[in-house]
């Protein structure tokens, strides 16, 4: 586990317990578990973490909440996965903008069989995995939690309604449109 993994499951502990009331006090617990950190870092891990500031100070937001209260993880797939995709040793999950590390943070705390760790970025999170049957396995598990999406082709009829699709949905073949490319066509 990395320094940053560390740190931010110690921050997680933290405001697991109460809301803390500044960076000032956050950094001196942080310290008394023997992270020193700038305020700068400690800004962008809040950020990152997607830490709430309230009247009462700094608090977890509702999804890093759930998972130190021991919530399901398939509930937190359910709750923000939007869609999921695999490639060669590797998951790729796609959120709403802004869910990502939430998810991620999640994930991090009860890591799925089979996988070895997780980045996130704003709507992406790529979970590396031990095998390609654990990511086949986790696939599946993980499409079967998603609900169907809504009809992205709505008022569209006839072959332009295939195009739409594609074109509505991100990772989607672009099959239905013809090629530019002639092959042996001179210049």
């Amino acid at each position: 586990m990395s320094d940053r993994s560390r740190r931010h499951a110690a921050i997680l502990r933290i405001l697991t317990g109460a809301p803390v009331p500044g960076q000032a006090a956050l950094a001196a617990a942080l310290e008394g578990e023997g992270f020193r950190v700038t305020q700068a870092t400690l800004s962008r891990d809040l950020a990152q973490l997607g830490v709430v500031r309230g009247p009462s100070g700094y608090t977890l937001p509702p999804t890093a909440q759930r998972a130190a209260s021991g919530q399901s993880i398939d509930a937190a797939i359910r709750r923000e996965a939007i869609s999921v995709d695999l490639g060669v040793g590797l998951v790729v999950m796609r959120t709403r903008p802004g869910h990502a590390n939430a998810l991620a943070v999640e994930l991090d705390a009860r890591l799925p069989e089979g996988v070895i760790g997780c980045i996130a970025g704003d709507d992406t999170i790529f979970l590396a995995m031990r095998t390609a049957d654990a990511a086949e396995r986790l696939v599946r598990h993980i499409d079967s939690l998603l609900a169907p999406p809504p009809s992205r082709t709505a008022g569209f009829v006839g072959p332009d309604a295939s195009m739409a699709f594609r074109a509505a949905t991100p990772g989607a073949a672009w099959s239905g449109f013809p090629s530019t490319a002639r092959v042996g066509a001179a210049p």
